[in-house]
């Protein structure tokens, strides 16, 4: 036997009985869909924040810790002396234009000469690492632009006010570090006094 299923129309005035259904405007639907973009977005800008932050030059100093912690190393360890001549305290705070920005520090080195040592004289005053360079000079020769005319003066009045017994010297140091030594020499304390500074000069 066959079964058949028949569809019934029920009759109405107008002909067949429609049925009509109302469906909803989708704006529930697209809703995680617009979400989802709104989060692509964010994460296309945290991307292009990451390369931009990646193309950085960092083979330059920023002035962070770190750049901070290399400029600051010694060439020659050298402690705080004592008494240290009011001139001297008076360059406080002053520094020495390089790539590093340095400020001078108070110096003083034991000597018993009547003059200024020359460049292998004060090595052995000084004893820096092996390998290191020194140069002797005048104090108009370091300093050729008259920038420095305060410490030049401050060192004089160490030395008594006798030009003749100040001297520079330049001490090299690993890469493009040295430390410069702007010194007079006081016969009565028997030490050459004054200030070093730390350069970078790339």
């Amino acid at each position: 036997m066959f079964r058949l299923s028949l569809l019934t129309l029920s009759p109405s005035r107008s002909g067949v009985r429609t049925q009509a259904r109302r469906f909803p405007f989708p704006y529930n639907r697209y809703t995680p869909t617009l979400k989802k973009f709104s989060a692509m977005s964010n994460e296309d800008a945290e991307y292009a924040a990451f390369l931009a932050k990646s193309s950085q030059d960092y083979s330059k100093p920023s002035g962070g810790v770190g750049a901070s912690t290399t400029a600051s190393e010694e060439v020659v360890k050298t402690s705080v002396p004592e008494g240290v001549h009011p001139a001297i305290n008076a360059l406080k705070g002053k520094t020495y234009t390089s790539d590093a920005d340095q400020e001078f520090k108070p110096v003083s080195l034991g000597y018993e000469g009547n003059g200024m040592p020359g460049e292998e004289e004060f090595a052995k005053v000084l004893n820096p690492p092996a390998g290191s360079e020194i140069k002797a000079m005048d104090l108009g020769y370091w300093d050729v632009h008259n920038d420095y005319e305060d410490v030049r003066d401050a060192v004089v009045a160490v030395a008594g006010g006798n030009a003749s017994l100040v001297k520079a010297y330049r001490v090299s140091g690993r890469g493009a570090r040295a430390e410069y030594y702007v010194l007079g020499l006081a016969k009565e304390k028997k030490v050459l006094e004054g200030v070093k500074v730390l350069a970078v000069e790339s």
